[in-house]
């Protein structure tokens, strides 16, 4: 009896040490935060919480059109830093960029992300204090993007934020160091929101049309979509798809004006596509993408370019659907 009251009890001291160190995302003693020689492994040590970017990396897409560049909605970065343990001093902490590090990701996560230039991420605060008592910094470090320096970038930048100095007597957790931010730079021909009211059909005569899916070719082939009736569509059979234009003579294109398939008091509405252009059917490049806004839309819906595209291949890479699948009852090449 002795025995096992003696067992409870252990067994009761260890799962409490286990809610204890498992904490929000602080870091017991003795995991990879304490990669030294076991000497080492009470010295204080200052890492960057992992409460908002747990996976170390935040992501985020800038569009360049041939006018403007189209930034993202929220291009802030905020987090904190904290301490393996609570100290009766303050800790000043310095925060900075370290490009050498690029090379370092690419190579372990087999990619090629460009090296941002130096000041394309600008720190607000690049110097916090975690206070005595405290073991998290009472300000939050902001980093946010510096459009001024971006002219170098051509496609997928990487900048990595990392702790560079903290106060006598306390060191760096080089395991949990960095803040990685990947800039994905993305060429944007295709409008929001606009119209072709102005522009004039191409001659239909002069292109056809295919389909990567077809849910019933008889019945909802891709010819449908050209015919002039809205009373006949395309349906796809899977999503993921495409419809692509052929064109036999190279010609200016504005866009293409899509009529929606409404069946039954439901539109199978794409949701997302990315419009692809070629003058050879083999090289493509990206015009940019398109999201409708709405579900149940009955009216024709404009996919606008910028600037007007030389081609003589076009296609609609549609991604995502607001139902199971998507149709159209009319795709109208514009010039």
């Amino acid at each position: 009896m002795n025995k096992q009251i003696k067992l409870i009890y252990l067994l009761s001291v260890f799962v409490s040490s286990l809610f204890i160190a498992c904490d929000s995302d602080e870091l017991a003693v003795g995991t990879k935060l304490y990669p030294e020689e076991q000497i080492d492994m009470n010295t204080p040590k200052v890492y960057i919480s992992k409460e908002l970017y747990p996976l170390d990396n935040v992501t985020m897409t800038l569009y360049e059109t041939p006018f403007e560049i189209i930034k993202p909605k929220n291009d802030t970065i905020s987090f904190s830093v904290k301490l393996s343990k609570v100290l009766d001093k303050d800790v000043i902490v310095t925060l900075g960029g370290n490009p050498s590090l690029v090379e370092e990701y690419n190579n372990a996560n087999k990619t090629s992300f460009e090296a941002l230039s130096d000041g394309a991420i600008k720190i607000l605060t690049p110097t916090v204090t975690i206070k005595a008592g405290m073991q998290k910094s009472l300000e939050t470090v902001k980093a946010v993007i510096n459009y001024d320096n971006l002219s170098d970038l051509k496609e997928s930048g990487l900048g990595c934020i990392v702790v560079k100095e903290v106060s006598e007597g306390v060191k760096i957790a080089k395991n949990f160091n960095v803040i990685n931010l990947i800039l994905n730079k993305k060429y944007q021909n295709i409008k929001t929101e606009g119209s072709l009211n102005d522009a004039e059909e191409v001659d239909k005569g002069i292109y056809n049309l295919t389909a990567g899916s077809t849910y019933d070719g008889r019945r909802f082939g891709a010819s449908n979509a050209m015919d002039g009736s809205l009373q006949t569509s395309w349906v796809a059979r899977r999503i993921p798809t495409y419809l692509q234009f052929d064109l036999s003579e190279l010609t200016e294109v504005k866009g293409v004006r899509t009529f929606p398939f409404y069946y039954s008091d439901n539109s199978l509405n794409v949701k997302e596509l990315e419009v692809f252009t070629s003058l050879d059917g083999k090289e493509w490049k990206s015009q940019g993408t398109f999201k409708v806004p709405f579900p149940n839309a009955k009216d024709p819906i404009d996919i606008c370019f910028y600037s007007s595209v030389k081609t003589k291949y076009l296609k609609l890479d549609i991604i995502d659907s607001y139902s199971w699948t998507c149709g159209y009852s009319e795709v109208i090449l514009m010039k």
